[in-house]
């Protein structure tokens, strides 16, 4: 997912994925850095005693990002 991302790095401004083992966001992490990632987001989230947790990741700047998102006003 991390390198089909890079394929459309100039078409959306942000990329997500759930995680439910912890151990594998650092391997991503460092994925989604290699290849070029500005901006890397990780949210955990709790339900009970199950933690899970997002990331988030964008190839934009951020004032790519304001202006793109500024044109879907």
């Amino acid at each position: 997912m991390a390198n089909e991302s890079k394929k459309f790095a100039h078409q959306v401004i942000w990329f997500s994925t759930l995680l439910s083992k912890k151990d594998n966001i650092r391997p991503l992490q460092k994925r989604l850095e290699k290849l070029g990632a500005t901006h890397i987001l990780i949210q955990e989230m709790a339900q009970g005693q199950k933690k899970s947790r997002f990331m988030a990741w964008s190839f934009m700047s951020h004032e790519q990002r304001l202006t793109l998102s500024g044109h879907l006003l």
